[in-house]
């Protein structure tokens, strides 16, 4: 079931209402009273508004500041790893440099020693010669005396 409602209309009656302008005055008092409450209240946040807006440009500067700072610190990391790759590249270069002097000085100490060798069997020849000679000398008077 649907119930249904009816609407009233009522009359409303306007009475005027006299004011005089002792109390109209009163009533002026008190809007400016609270115009001056605005007034004081906007001014004291257009004050915090201001403080905000130099605490967000001073942080911006330093932003910006900080920023710049840390360009240059990529430039100057940049320059370092150039640097840094290029003297690694040198040490290497001279490092290859002494490892192909070693070779060529083991190379050499290979030869020296073989010349060695053959020298020390060369000092063991003519010592063998001399006790040949020595020998032969020996074997000669022993001919010739008998």
């Amino acid at each position: 079931m649907k119930r249904e409602i009816k609407k009233t209309k009522t009359k409303r009656t306007k009475k005027k209402v006299e004011i005089t302008p002792g109390q109209f005055g009163m009533v002026l008092e008190d809007v400016k009273s609270k115009f001056d409450f605005l007034v004081e209240g906007f001014s004291g946040l257009k004050g915090q508004v201001e403080n905000l807006d130099k605490k967000i440009d001073d942080n911006h500067q330093e932003f910006l500041e900080f920023r710049s700072d840390m360009l240059g610190f990529k430039n100057e990391f940049i320059n370092f790893r150039s640097e840094t790759n290029n003297n690694f590249k040198a040490a290497f270069e001279y490092l290859s440099k002494i490892d192909d002097e070693i070779q060529l000085v083991k190379l050499e100490i290979k030869g020296l020693k073989s010349k060695l060798s053959r020298k020390a069997d060369l000092d063991k020849l003519l010592q063998l010669e001399k006790r040949v000679i020595v020998l032969e000398e020996k074997i000669c008077l022993l001919s010739q005396s008998s």
